[in-house]
């Protein structure tokens, strides 16, 4: 088993993997039946809580829902390391095939209508400075509050981690992908009933692990710093598909085995639920910089960023679906149940541009809003919250070890508390408000009311 361990760590090490979460201690290597035993748990654990919510008749992300009971039940350390232990393996594998797993919300821009060219340039201004306003507003709120310098994070499952990065990186994968796909699309394509689509799902979903894999193992190191192998899949993919059918085949694709890859990012999701007792030490001693970042900060942010875009003159529903860019992409899709303004095929779209920014100008950015001096954790604080794993990825690739594991920390953390507040009906009616020029408490802005592109 440690020779497996070990085999593993350094096939994650060669693929830029290595970091001091794989360089931790860890639990014995899990048994298949204890890892797929896990990964029910967690799907049935988010589907229990949709039809439980059904039942109460609650409009509140089943997921999101689910992630928060089992965290409550995790932060208590009696019940959290036992939960861990069970869970953690699976949690890591969950985690590790999440990149695969998303690859279909960037295809969603290929299929809806552009906005008009003149709007573009405001729009890629709009982004730029939401970044630039997250990091600095953020970092700063962390460095102001910041509690010493934050515990190590033990990772006790890294060579479940390994593992999953492994076999995504594995040409075996890709055959095995392929190969299998293809045969049950053949045999569905036999049975009378299935659209086409779903005849074809499970032959893409193939072709994206394959495509997956080919960016993983094509893709220079420097490249993935700023386009990630799921993004370069996504790309693949989209030329492959446009070529093939044009616009009907992508939608082909993301109503197929697009649809089924994103329903499995949803028990993805509940797994950060386990981060209640796996970062304990960090919540509990930073719980003061934590709390003003969900409860202040990042609120602020939002209705600021939403009354900017009011103001540059942008149609309502591109200023509300860039709004979530800055939450990690498996809990911005979630979004539009809460605010309908926005609009889910552009919300990937927003994440990989904060992504994009803050990986190619992560010096840059950090010098240029004051917080290269600041802490390990202020500069974690500030890039997590806004560029979430990119960003993550970004400071391990600069070597701030220290600064990316806050930056784990507050993706999970500010990204629940934003998700949970675009469910909450009077905060999301506000902020659809601002983004459509109107003042939270219902007046109207003469500069939208009069603006020519909307």
């Amino acid at each position: 088993m440690d020779g497996l361990r070990r085999g593993l760590l350094r096939h994650a090490a060669s693929r830029g993997l290595r970091s001091r979460f794989l360089c931790s201690a860890a639990a014995p290597t899990p048994t298949v039946a204890h890892v797929l035993g896990g990964a029910v748990f967690f799907a049935a654990a988010e589907r229990g809580t949709a039809h439980a919510l059904a039942a109460c008749d609650l409009r509140l992300p089943p997921s999101i829902t689910a992630l928060c009971a089992l965290g409550a039940i995790s932060s208590i350390p009696a019940l959290g390391a036992p939960l861990n232990a069970a869970l953690g393996p699976a949690a890591a594998w969950m985690r590790g095939a999440l990149p695969v797993l998303l690859v279909p919300a960037f295809l969603f821009p290929a299929v809806v209508e552009m906005p008009p060219s003149e709007q573009l340039p405001v729009l890629a201004f709009f982004g730029a400075a939401g970044v630039v306003a997250t990091v600095a507003a953020t970092g700063h709120t962390a460095a102001a509050l910041v509690r010493a310098a934050p515990p190590l994070v033990v990772d006790a499952h890294a060579a479940s981690a390994a593992a999953a990065s492994a076999l995504l990186s594995s040409r075996r994968t890709a055959a095995l992908a392929l190969v299998g796909g293809a045969a049950l699309s053949a045999a569905l394509s036999q049975v009378a009933g299935p659209s086409r689509a779903a005849c074809m799902a499970p032959a893409y979903v193939g072709v994206t692990v394959a495509a997956y894999v080919a960016a993983a193992r094509a893709l220079p190191a420097a490249v993935k710093k700023f386009c990630p192998p799921n993004v370069g899949c996504a790309i693949v993919l989209a030329l492959f598909f446009s070529a093939w059918g044009g616009s009907e085949e992508v939608r082909c694709y993301l109503d197929g085995a697009g649809a089924a890859l994103l329903v499995a990012v949803q028990p993805c999701m509940v797994t950060l639920g386990l981060y209640a007792h796996t970062h304990r030490a960090v919540l509990v001693q930073q719980s003061l910089a934590l709390l003003a970042l969900c409860a202040v900060t990042c609120p602020l942010l939002l209705f600021g960023l939403g009354a900017a875009g009011a103001a540059l003159g942008l149609p309502a529903e591109n200023v509300a679906s860039f709004l979530p860019a800055s939450t990690t992409t498996g809990l911005a899709l979630l979004m539009p149940s809460g605010m309908p303004l926005a609009k889910q095929e552009w919300i990937a779209a927003g994440t990989a541009f904060n992504s994009g920014v803050v990986q190619l100008t992560l010096p840059l950015l950090l010098a240029g809003t004051a917080l290269a001096s600041r802490s390990a954790f202020a500069r974690g604080v500030g890039i997590g919250c806004t560029a979430h794993v990119g960003g993550m990825v970004a400071l391990l690739a600069a070597g701030e070890t220290a600064a990316a594991d806050a930056a784990a920390v507050v993706l999970v953390v500010v990204g629940v508390a934003r998700s949970l507040l675009i469910q909450f009906p009077p905060f999301s009616r506000a902020l659809a408000g601002v983004c459509e020029g109107r003042t939270p408490w219902g007046g109207d802005d003469d500069r939208r009311r009069d603006s020519p592109t909307t």
